[in-house]
């Protein structure tokens, strides 16, 4: 056969195939649809619509849920990362659909790689803000003129920005007022074959949790305390370690300071835990703050195609 020829049968074939295709996008397209409609009367018994007590819209451990199930039951060739790209979009638009929020995320040069998180997480096309240092992403929270940020890990950002996760969350013996912020994702909850950074979501309302987090507590004290003794009272009151990633300071009047260590816990410790009363106690009235957590994020080899 000459190479202009056609071959009617495997023509025929592909435009039988084509029209399969044209088929599912009809049944994608009318199923999300139906998810835009389910999602609208989401937003009406949430109580939207301009109430101050309307429930949070951004909901990282019901979204970490949604994407762990759908990675659970994925096969055949469709790759898990181009899946999880598919539902992040649907997720972050139809999100949107509830009410709007802006999110501002750490750029202190461009390229950010923490700008570049925000809007594979969030989406491209919703308000993002750029904030040059932490603190002032962080006030912009505070002050309501953003509802989520993106911030570098604690332990991993600049030495110039590091310890801005003092003043989160609540707990008991604080010495440093609460600000009611708190951690309540990490990105990427999907991690590529190349990590150039990690960062942390941060907003203005309670932990959402999944089946599988991990939690941040800072402890805050007037003198040095070792972390061997540190590690011992965690342990006593129930509050295993799974890590020590940062330590801060903060200086106060007539040559006092307060000190820092921040601790990852394997779950999420709430503001109100009674263990976290007994580790006060025990490392003699420190105070201790629970700051939020994550959802576990996944790696491409935790789900292996079927």
């Amino acid at each position: 056969m000459a190479a202009d020829e056609s071959d009617p049968a495997a023509d025929r074939a592909l435009a039988i195939l084509r029209l399969e295709i044209d088929a599912i996008d009809n049944a994608m397209h009318d199923l999300l649809m139906s998810r835009a409609e389910i999602v609208d009367r989401v937003a009406a018994a949430k109580g939207r619509g301009g109430s101050r007590n309307a429930a949070p819209l951004f909901r990282a451990g019901r979204e970490a849920s949604i994407v762990r199930r759908l990675i659970a039951r994925n096969r055949g060739p469709l790759p898990v990362e181009a899946l999880v790209g598919v539902w992040r979009e649907i997720i972050a638009s139809l999100t949107r659909l509830q009410g709007e929020f802006v999110v501002t995320a750490f750029a202190p040069d461009e390229p950010s790689r923490y700008l570049d998180l925000a809007r594979e997480h969030f989406g491209a096309r919703g308000p993002l803000q750029k904030a040059a240092t932490i603190a002032s992403a962080l006030t912009a929270l505070e002050k309501g003129r953003a509802q989520l940020a993106v911030l570098p890990v604690p332990g991993d950002e600049p030495d110039a920005q590091g310890g801005w996760w003092r003043g989160l969350g609540g707990g008991h013996g604080l010495r440093r007022p609460a600000s009611g912020l708190h951690i309540l994702a990490r990105l990427p909850f999907l991690a590529g074959p190349r990590r150039e950074a990690d960062a942390v979501v941060v907003g203005l309302q309670s932990f959402d949790p999944s089946t599988d987090d991990r939690g941040y507590l800072a402890i805050e004290t007037e003198t040095e305390i070792s972390r061997s003794r540190m590690r011992t009272a965690l342990e006593a009151a129930g509050l295993s370690p799974l890590a020590f990633p940062a330590q801060a300071e903060e200086k106060l009047a007539r040559g006092r300071a307060l000190q820092y260590q921040l601790v990852e816990t394997p779950a999420l410790i709430p503001p109100n835990d009674l263990r976290m009363l007994r580790l006060a106690g025990a490392l003699g009235g420190a105070g201790v703050r629970s700051l939020g957590g994550y959802a576990q994020p996944l790696s491409p080899g935790s789900a292996k195609r079927k």
